[in-house]
């Protein structure tokens, strides 16, 4: 039988955030901050996917409907809570490397959470943050062994990541803008929370480009 509680590892987080401040602020070491940035989003995916498997109630809409059971819906909330704490963590850590991109990506996260968590979006917004997060570690591999020359290897890693990156943000999103955006109705925040989504989308495209751009140039 399943277990059906999680522990949000917030300490574990915190650790992480201060370690990753630390070395930025001293060697700057890339291989250290690549470790630290693929436990986090290991981390990140495995939390995602266990509370998608503990979750998972076929006896619903999945895409605008409650969890039927009230313990499931507790623990999508209180996914959404640490998700606010562990996004503001890594705003930090965008603010101090001048990262534009993602400050404006994490806030938006942030807000989208914030709002999600008062509709009834909660399982299908679970499933998205799953397929987010799946594409990162596949980069922070494919960055590894490019600093490190494995220069064949790293061009053939970046495809199957690019290949994940356009199936879950750009495909998949398309998808779950197309049902929401009719679905005018049955969503609190409408167009609030449509205005935010859109900017990421809109986001994860110009991310698109510039992976592709990368490629190419690594190619040519």
């Amino acid at each position: 039988m399943k277990s059906e509680t999680i522990v949000f590892p917030y300490k574990y987080n915190l650790i992480l955030f201060f370690l990753n401040i630390y070395v930025i602020m001293t060697s700057n070491d890339f291989l250290y901050i690549s470790f630290l940035d693929l436990n986090y989003f290991i981390l990140k995916l495995y939390l995602y996917i266990k509370t998608f498997i503990i979750t998972y109630d076929n006896s619903h809409d999945v895409y605008f409907d409650f969890i039927n059971k009230s313990k499931k819906n507790k623990i999508i909330q209180q996914l959404l809570t640490y998700s606010i704490y562990d996004y503001g963590l890594t705003t930090v850590i965008a603010v101090i490397t001048y990262d534009y991109s993602m400050i404006f990506h994490h806030i938006t996260t942030m807000i989208l959470f914030s709002l999600i968590k008062k509709t009834t979006l909660h399982h299908i917004s679970l499933l998205s943050m799953l397929l987010f997060n799946i594409s990162p570690p596949i980069l922070l591999i494919a960055k590894v062994l490019h600093k490190y020359n494995y220069k064949i290897l790293s061009i053939v890693i970046f495809i199957i990541f690019i290949i994940v990156f356009l199936t879950c943000r750009i495909l998949y999103t398309s998808f779950i803008l197309y049902k929401t955006i009719n679905s005018k109705d049955k969503i609190k925040y409408y167009y609030t929370g449509h205005s935010l989504f859109i900017g990421l989308y809109l986001l994860q495209i110009y991310w698109m480009y510039k992976i592709l751009s990368i490629l190419i140039k690594e190619t040519s």
